[in-house]
């Protein structure tokens, strides 16, 4: 990840992300609070980590809002990843050793 200083630039989205995250919770994916606090003192994000089935559901719903040509899953993502990875001629053990699936 790299800093644009344009808008929508990552870095600062992400840096932004992680300054809202409640204090006492080490997921990086926790749950949002209902509402916002108005008062920018407080997280955004309640003392406790996104469900399994949460993020597993995530890349279908982002997909579907988005309307992209299809339904996307987390697995297809990570079947592409690694398809990717193949045919840019990375060794098989690296793409195993990130992905935990050898090819």
């Amino acid at each position: 990840m790299y800093e644009t200083g344009a808008a929508g630039c990552p870095l600062a989205a992400y840096e932004k992300y992680v300054s809202k995250l409640h204090p006492l919770c080490d997921a990086l994916f926790q749950t949002l609070w209902p509402k916002l606090p108005k008062d920018g003192e407080h997280p955004w994000y309640k003392n406790c980590p996104v469900g399994e089935r949460t993020l597993g559901n995530m890349m279908a719903k982002l997909s579907t809002a988005a309307g992209l040509s299809k339904r996307y899953t987390n697995h297809s993502l990570r079947s592409t990843c690694i398809t990717i990875l193949d045919e840019s001629g990375f060794a098989s053990k690296d793409i195993c050793s990130v992905s935990q699936e050898c090819i």
